[in-house]
């Protein structure tokens, strides 16, 4: 994920989940169409992600990371916003319909 497309796309709706908030921007909705991915995949594993939060916990604010779930061959590009509340809120950023490329350098979790 590139700094100035984390900056500039305009966030358009927010997902909440028990104990987990999703920022979701334009981008992501997108990359959604544009790579065939079922909206309802995504919220799925948006469900699965809330349920494992310990694994997103320790990233600082606003830092970049990829959620990958080797079951539905999707992966989400987001960052750390915040703890608020009591709730997690992550910004999706964008989606793939394959595992990240290792050289990307940033991290992948697989959930």
């Amino acid at each position: 994920m590139k700094v100035a497309e984390f900056i500039t796309e305009d966030i358009i709706g927010t997902l909440y989940f028990p104990k987990l908030e999703v920022l979701v921007d334009q981008h992501a909705m997108d990359r959604v169409g544009e790579r065939h991915v079922p909206p309802e995949e995504v919220d799925k594993f948006l469900k699965i992600v809330a349920c494992n939060l310990n694994r997103i916990s320790h990233f600082a604010p606003r830092e970049s990371f990829w959620l990958y779930s080797g079951q539905q061959k999707i992966s989400l590009g987001c960052a750390r916003m915040s703890n608020w509340k009591g709730n997690e809120r992550l910004r999706l950023n964008t989606v793939l319909n394959h595992r990240p490329w290792e050289s990307d350098k940033t991290p992948i979790i697989n959930i």
